[in-house]
């Protein structure tokens, strides 16, 4: 379990451009509206997680990252964070990657297309999001989670939403996913198939 946290949010810009709200809604306010959040299990405290100040950031120009037009795959998604926590020398359990992908890319675990998220290819359309993490040699150990475009059906929220559809689909999905990377950071936890009654 992660203990506290710092956000980077890493924008991955069609053409070069893209504006955050156009894209993606507020990430910036969602993510420090997790600040000083305390999980609780039957009524006592599990885990204090602070979430501190996020940093979001573009890719750094020196280290370029141009992708695919064929769907994204995970490895794609690693070589962008790769890029990223060298550039900020962030990595360990104390760092999150949210990588934002934009409107129109899809993006799957593998070259095979058959697990993705893929609103355009129904037969495929499998996730709206997902955390990982990954062990680089030279810089270490990086968590993250792929945070694809949620205005689409199959993600997005019921209309009527506070904030909007765009907004709330965005917040929806980053928050499970920024509190499954805290509650089971590297996909290692155990869960119970037994069903009681």
């Amino acid at each position: 379990m992660v203990d506290s946290a710092e956000f980077h949010a890493v924008y991955l810009l069609p053409n070069g451009h893209c504006h955050i709200a156009d894209c993606w809604g507020d990430p910036e306010r969602i993510s420090a509206g997790l600040r000083e959040k305390r999980l609780y299990s039957s009524g006592r405290p599990v885990c204090r997680i602070a979430v501190f100040q996020p940093i979001f950031r573009r890719i750094p120009r020196k280290g370029h990252y141009t992708p695919p037009t064929a769907p994204l795959t995970d490895s794609d998604i690693e070589s962008v964070v790769y890029l990223v926590a060298s550039a900020t020398g962030a990595t360990g359990y104390g760092h999150i990657y949210h990588v934002f992908l934009p409107p129109g890319q899809d993006e799957c675990f593998d070259s095979t297309d058959s697990e993705c998220y893929s609103p355009d290819h129904p037969t495929s359309f499998f996730f709206c999001g997902y955390h990982s993490s990954v062990d680089f040699s030279d810089i270490g150990h990086v968590l993250y989670t792929v945070e694809p475009y949620q205005d689409v059906p199959g993600c997005q929220v019921k209309p009527g939403t506070p904030n909007g559809q765009l907004v709330d689909s965005t917040d929806n999905v980053l928050n499970h996913e920024s509190f499954r990377t805290i509650s089971d950071p590297d996909g290692t936890a155990w869960w119970n198939t037994t069903s009681f009654r």
